[in-house]
């Protein structure tokens, strides 16, 4: 089920919901409505260059911002070209900025998209789970350049037989993470599919 962030600002004393934190990023996709001219509302994709062209407005910054400063910003140039908008609503449709790439034996390899990224094991499970010729002794996390390239082995396995996923390396955006070919059966996905500790942890 997709998950949408709406805020809708009326002045300084603006409704706004817990998903205002999110803060808005290249790649994902943002409605944007306008209850008192709904013929300007409009969907965009923001640009790898943190930019989307707004109706009337023109070219606007979204990136780095939350959907409550992108409203306010949207509304204060709005209304210098039409005075009657005073209200404007955000909602991000396409969490598209917070990915993680997943590849190897899993599932359903590719390109996974949040609004938070999650924990290792999440994300894995999200890419459908290991194969049956996945090695989750090896789990390799590659990082993104932006966040330096670095190049870690995980034993996810042991993370899971031992119930201690909360001490996984956390994982940013636009870092991969690669599950290997085991050369010793499918003892690994056999026992991650297994009640672990007396917890289900698929």
């Amino acid at each position: 089920m997709p998950v949408v962030l709406i805020l809708l600002l009326a002045g300084p004393g603006g409704l706004a919901t817990a998903a205002d934190e999110y803060v808005i990023g290249p790649e994902d996709i943002v409605r944007i409505s306008f209850w008192q001219a709904p013929e300007l509302d409009q969907e965009a994709t923001v640009r790898q260059d943190g930019k989307i062209t707004v109706s009337i407005i023109g070219e606007i910054t979204a990136a780095g911002l939350t959907c409550r400063e992108l409203a306010s910003q949207i509304e204060s140039n709005i209304s210098l070209y039409n005075k009657k908008i005073s209200q404007a609503t955000v909602t991000v449709i396409g969490f598209n900025s917070q990915k993680v790439f997943v590849s190897g034996q899993v599932v359903a390899p590719g390109k996974k998209t949040f609004e938070v990224i999650p924990d290792l094991w999440t994300v894995i499970k999200e890419a459908g789970g290991a194969t049956e010729t996945g090695d989750l002794t090896r789990v390799t996390i590659i990082r993104s350049k932006e966040s330096g390239g670095e190049v870690i082995t995980v034993n996810v396995l042991e993370a899971i037989s031992s119930g201690n996923l909360e001490n996984l390396p956390k994982l940013n955006s636009g870092d991969t993470v690669e599950i290997p070919k085991t050369a010793g059966g499918t003892l690994g996905h056999q026992l991650a599919n297994e009640y672990i500790g007396g917890k289900n942890v698929i």
